[in-house]
């Protein structure tokens, strides 16, 4: 017995762990909605999250997604590299004009600009259908390509 646990204690190989690999996936940095409403000014603060588990969560970024007619629309703030994560949302805060924009979809770019649909109510539309509902824009979007690593 000897021998072998002077080769597990000399580096051989045996019994060492070795470093996981990071985890792969989305890195998203930027969000943009995709506005129904062609008939004013709207605007609400909000907050990007991101969780590992589905159940703590942590904000990447908030900021202001305001919009004044029909399109796609990026909010502001964001642009950092917030990791890769198995679950992200989108959470809608106080209103700034009226209420939260009238959208079809929401949407979060990474850092590569790859635009990914994280929310979609209905197709693009300038027809005010859509949604501002918290419950519905803020549902968990799981990313199909996080891997471990492990």
């Amino acid at each position: 017995m000897a021998p072998i646990l002077s080769r597990v204690s000399s580096g051989f190989g045996f019994g060492k762990k070795t470093a996981a690999a990071s985890p792969s996936g989305y890195r998203f940095s930027t969000m943009k909605g995709y506005s129904v409403y062609n008939g004013g000014s709207r605007g609400a603060n909000y907050t990007v999250q991101y969780s590992d588990d589905n159940s703590n969560w942590t904000s990447a970024w908030t900021g202001n997604f305001s919009t004044s007619g029909c399109g796609l629309v990026s909010g502001t703030n964001g642009g950092g590299d917030y990791g890769v994560h198995r679950y992200w949302k989108y959470v809608v805060g106080s209103p700034t004009n009226d209420h939260h924009p009238n959208v079809a979809r929401i949407v979060l770019v990474t850092t590569g600009g790859t635009e990914v649909n994280i929310v979609t109510v209905t197709s693009d539309n300038c027809s005010d259908i859509g949604s501002f509902n918290s419950a519905t824009l803020g549902a968990v979007y799981t990313d199909p390509t996080y891997y471990e690593g492990n």
